[in-house]
């Protein structure tokens, strides 16, 4: 797994698939800190400053595998965490909100 060393990638413009024209997420423009991005997932700041996984196939559910691989990426990027996956704002769109363990807020300060 490649990450990048400052956690700042340059996002790409592929492997988005069944995309949703109205969706704000389907090829998501860069307005913020992306941490990492694959063929599968991004993960980034929300507009808010918190991290979170959005999937690269627009569809509202995801496949236990590609949550495993998220976790697995985040695992390494920022340790201990869980996922709150409450869709409210992009329901049709499976993305999951991080949420560090207790006291795990390093990477939070606003650039």
């Amino acid at each position: 797994m490649k990450i990048s060393e400052d956690h700042d990638v340059e996002p790409s413009d592929k492997n988005w698939t069944n995309i949703d024209e109205s969706c704000a997420l389907c090829e998501m423009k860069k307005m913020t800190k992306w941490y990492y991005e694959d063929e599968d997932i991004i993960i980034s700041d929300t507009l808010s400053g918190h991290p979170f996984v959005v999937q690269k196939h627009h569809n509202k559910t995801s496949e236990e595998g590609l949550i495993q691989h998220a976790h697995t990426v985040v695992e390494e990027l920022f340790g201990s965490h869980t996922f709150n996956t409450r869709m409210n704002m992009f329901p049709n769109h499976f993305h999951t909100h991080i949420v560090l363990d207790e006291g795990n807020t390093e990477h939070l300060t606003k650039e």
